[in-house]
C-alpha cells in the first residue's frame, strides 16, 4: 500500500484491526514532508504509533544501524529529514509491539 503522507489517516482508520493483533510488527516509510503535505503532523504520527504500543526503531541505512526512538525525542528524528539542503528526506521505521517489542538485533561489521 502506498500512503505518501496519509499515514495518520490510515492508522486512525485501522483501530479495530490493530486491536485484534497485539503482537504486530510494522515496517513503514517515514516521509515527514509528505505527511505535512497531507495536513498532518509527522510528530503526531510517531506519537500515535507509540500510543498504540509500538516501540519505534528508525532504520539508518547510511550507518547500518537500528536503534530505539524515544518518542519524547521525535523532533530530533524529523528535523534532519526536513532540511531543504538534505539529500535524505525519507527513512524507514521498524515498529514492534507485544511479544515482539523486545527483539534483539545482531551487530554486523
Amino acid at each position: 500500500m502506498v500512503a505518501e503522507g496519509a499515514e495518520v489517516s490510515i492508522l486512525a482508520g485501522r483501530g479495530r484491526l490493530l486491536a485484534r493483533h497485539p503482537d504486530l510488527t510494522l515496517l513503514t516509510e517515514f516521509f515527514p514532508r509528505a505527511i505535512r503535505g497531507c495536513g498532518h503532523s509527522p510528530e503526531d504520527y510517531v506519537r500515535q504509533l507509540s500510543a498504540l504500543g509500538f516501540r519505534i526503531h528508525p532504520i539508518d541505512e547510511d550507518r547500518n544501524k537500528i536503534e530505539w526512538l524515544d518518542p519524547a525525542r521525535v523532533s530530533d528524528l524529523i528535523e534532519p529529514l526536513c532540511r531543504k539542503s538534505t539529500d535524505k528526506d525519507v527513512l524507514n521505521l521498524f515498529c514492534v509491539r507485544g511479544r515482539n517489542a523486545n527483539f534483539v538485533l545482531e551487530s554486523r561489521t
